[in-house]
């Protein structure tokens, strides 16, 4: 598995680092709400005022999360957009006016019998 790897990937790594992050806030957590209450807070107010951060840390986690995705989602249009090629070779389809709308008053086409016609 991946524990027995020698060369860790980076999502490993991140997992790690949020497992040692979350392990370091539950230590921390639990005697500043029993500190808080020692000073008189009531144990209702401190148990919503845990799940209020521990909310906050997960929309924290999330928002960072969505600006890294954005992020890499940007590098990858980017490098496709270097790495596009434009192929000139190939003839592109020129629009030539003067088949398209001839002048019928242009001494070239003047006798044209294609403009014969009365009105």
């Amino acid at each position: 598995m991946a524990t027995e790897t020698k060369k860790k990937g980076l999502i490993y790594r991140l997992g790690y680092a949020f497992g040692w992050f979350s392990g370091r806030y539950r230590r921390l957590e639990e005697p500043v709400l029993r500190w808080a209450m020692k000073k008189g807070m009531p144990a209702t107010l401190a148990s919503l005022l845990s799940g209020l951060v521990r909310l906050s840390l997960i929309g924290l986690f999330l928002y960072l999360a969505f600006w890294v995705v954005v992020v890499i989602f940007g590098v990858y249009i980017v490098k496709e957009m270097v790495n596009y090629e434009i192929d000139s070779s190939e003839d592109e389809g020129k629009f030539d006016d003067i088949d398209f709308c001839p002048d019928r008053f242009s001494p070239e086409y003047i006798h044209d019998p294609r403009f014969d016609h009365k009105p």
